[in-house]
């Protein structure tokens, strides 16, 4: 999931600004196609379609 930064927020938890976050998503998508993983990158939608996105891509049903 690429950085969004209309939420992006930084707290005790996520110390990264948005600038530090794109810049790492962009070092780890490369690293991780160079290894020949598959990626996915997660539209930026609400919470229930980004869930249902994942779900999909990983065979399950959403849950109600």
């Amino acid at each position: 999931m690429p950085p969004w930064k209309e939420i992006c927020q930084t707290d005790s938890e996520r110390v990264q600004d948005f600038e530090e976050a794109l810049a790492t998503y962009h070092i780890l998508f490369e690293t991780y196609k160079q290894l020949d993983y598959e990626l996915i990158v997660v539209p930026k939608l609400s919470v229930d379609q980004r869930a249902a996105f994942v779900l999909g891509h990983v065979g399950q049903t959403p849950i109600d």
